[in-house]
């Protein structure tokens, strides 16, 4: 549920922008869904692909952060 209410946000009106910073909000709430399994789950195939979406998706959005600071001005 928190995921949700963080992902709401103010639109600029810039698309490339609101697409980079609404992807970083959706990453941030399955990097802390998949957190949850590994320290929850048991199935080894699904705390693999827990770890590589945390991986992969932190990896996104320092991208896209960067992205943004060279782009937002």
């Amino acid at each position: 549920m928190n995921m949700m209410k963080e992902m709401h946000m103010e639109f600029t009106g810039n698309a490339d922008i609101d697409f980079a910073k609404r992807m970083i909000k959706h990453h941030e709430g399955g990097i802390e869904m998949a957190k949850i399994l590994l320290k929850h789950g048991k199935d080894p195939e699904m705390r693999k692909k827990a770890e590589k979406l945390i991986n992969e998706q932190e990896q996104d959005n320092k991208d896209f952060q960067a992205w943004i600071k060279t782009h937002s001005k």
